[in-house]
């Protein structure tokens, strides 16, 4: 995650960059409305939601999640010039989508036999978190050590720890340090599997992890992931602030100061020849669950706004990255309605638990 104090720095001038000419045509003012419907899997669903999410519904049924490119949502805001309604079709078409589905049932019916009989089954699993940007520093201000998922998995009989990459280090270094855990992890033979978490740059390292060793023998002990709003195709902000004078050199400045080191942005830099480029290519035997937040305008917290509004003419985004570059195609993607990059609205316990259950029952499976 990005420092609170520095997402404030870089609103500041982010937020001139947000006014292009038709803002007010893509962004729709908020209305008074009630919540008090339950659908599209949303509790307390609110008018203005459902009208889009039935616009989504409606909308080319023909094409599915798996068909939807970047294009195709940018296409919508220039057509419809209404962000919400390509938001709106991201989460439509996601939660209609039969491996999403499936995986959604799966752990609908895990709360409910949880709540029965609490479960106890991580016995001899691993859960390590790679940390978010600043996580050594952003103590009290964000979750970047996964601290609430890892007092879960403590709850389920579960090993937990932090990795220990450079908290400002290059995708490339801090994918290299994750690499050296797993396979010490694996060496050890303390644990049976190992359950990696990531959120935001964390999950950038752990991509460059995948790339570097996930072909390694070792490697296999890696049983899932869990990817929480991960940069993985790099961030069209860091494009902007090494593009735009005024903002390189104010961040600049701010590394500086810091003591920060100011390659580990330039890492997170989006674009062909970027170290994030391309594809990733899972190791067989490892679950991944994608985690995003798919806001409309109006969920967007104060402290992502002045991102998100820049981006609005690229797509929908979670205000830090665009929804179509938020998940790994062809693997499991859960979406958070209402939340950003930050998820204001926390998942619920239930449902993270839920996850890591699901997670663990996989691991037992390929141990097998």
């Amino acid at each position: 995650m990005l420092s609170q104090k520095f997402i404030f720095f870089l609103s500041f001038f982010l937020s001139v960059a947000a006014c292009y000419s038709d803002q007010a045509a893509v962004v729709t003012p908020p209305r008074s409305v009630t919540c008090l419907d339950e659908e599209y899997e949303i509790p307390n669903l609110c008018e203005d939601e459902k009208e889009y999410l039935d616009w989504a519904r409606g909308y080319r049924p023909e094409l599915k999640f798996s068909d939807l490119t970047g294009e195709d949502y940018k296409g919508i805001v220039q057509t419809t010039k209404d962000v919400d309604k390509a938001a709106a079709l991201f989460y439509q078409r996601l939660i209609a989508d039969p491996r999403n589905r499936s995986f959604l049932n799966q752990i609908k019916a895990i709360e409910r036999r949880d709540s029965e009989k609490r479960s106890q089954s991580g016995a001899g699993l691993l859960l390590a978190v790679a940390p978010g940007m600043f996580y050594k520093d952003n103590k009290g201000e964000v979750d970047a050590t996964g601290a609430s998922l890892r007092s879960i998995a403590r709850e389920l009989g579960m090993a937990e720890a932090i990795i220990p990459t450079e908290q400002t280090g290059t995708v490339q270094q801090n994918g290299h340090i994750i690499c050296e855990y797993v396979e010490n992890i694996q060496k050890s033979k303390k644990v049976s599997g190992l359950i990696i978490a990531s959120a935001s740059k964390g999950s950038s390292d752990m991509k460059m992890a995948i790339r570097e060793c996930g072909r390694q023998p070792w490697f296999r002990v890696v049983r899932g992931w869990i990817n929480m709003g991960g940069i993985l195709n790099g961030s069209r902000l860091v494009d902007y602030i090494l593009n735009n004078p005024s903002a390189y050199w104010r961040a600049r400045y701010y590394f500086w100061r810091k003591g920060y080191d100011w390659d580990g942005l330039r890492s997170m830099r989006h674009g062909e020849d970027a170290p994030l480029s391309g594809p990733v290519d899972i190791p067989s035997g490892m679950t991944v669950i994608n985690i995003v937040g798919v806001p409309l305008f109006r969920h967007v917290t104060t402290r992502a706004r002045p991102f998100y509004l820049a981006m609005v003419p690229q797509g929908p985004s979670d205000g830090i990255i665009l929804l179509s570059e938020a998940y790994i195609p062809g693997t499991i993607t859960y979406a958070s309605f209402r939340n950003d990059h930050y998820f204001q609205w926390p998942v619920p316990e239930s449902r993270i638990r839920a996850f890591l259950i699901y997670l663990i029952n996989q691991a037992r499976l390929v141990s097998r």
